[in-house]
């Protein structure tokens, strides 16, 4: 985590997990710009150790991902006393309705894989509910599904 600075607000961090490597890079990038420090890891077992290690203020959880499951994931932070209070918004290519295939995925927030720049809005909206009213402020939100056309799923 960034250490605090004295006289300035310390930089908030997220750990951001996906397998896609654009996605990846991409956003990591955008949301480095706009002052947050960005950990990022490509599979579940990578990212439950990061988590662990890091301890960051918000995850950023693709679904479908190698080793476990964004789902698995995410049922294994909410039952870990040190780690379920940080606020999880799942980042997937998936339509709300294949979320059901993943029965521990209780996300804060729902983010659609889409357009670069409006994945990156809706991201940042939700962090910004979150700051300003707290984990239970976006809680079940879904941004970015209008006209989205759903990924396949596929095991990786």
């Amino acid at each position: 985590m960034a250490p605090s600075v004295p006289g300035k607000t310390a930089k908030r961090s997220i750990v951001f997990v996906d397998n896609d490597r654009f996605f990846l890079e991409a956003l990591t990038d955008f949301l480095g710009e706009k002052g947050f420090v960005v950990y990022t890891a490509q599979d579940g077992l990578e990212a439950l150790s990061l988590i662990r290690e890091v301890m960051p203020d918000y995850i950023l959880l693709d679904i479908v991902i190698p080793k476990i499951d964004g789902g698995r994931v995410c049922a294994a932070v909410r039952e870990d006393d040190r780690l379920r209070h940080i606020p999880i918004i799942a980042f997937s290519g998936l339509s709300p309705q294949d979320y059901h295939l993943f029965p521990g995925l209780k996300a804060d927030a729902y983010v659609a894989k889409g357009p670069l720049t409006t994945a990156v809005e809706n991201v940042l909206q939700v962090i910004r509910r979150f700051e300003d009213g707290g984990r239970n402020s976006a809680e079940g939100q879904v941004l970015g599904y209008e006209n989205f056309r759903p990924r396949q799923i596929v095991n990786e």
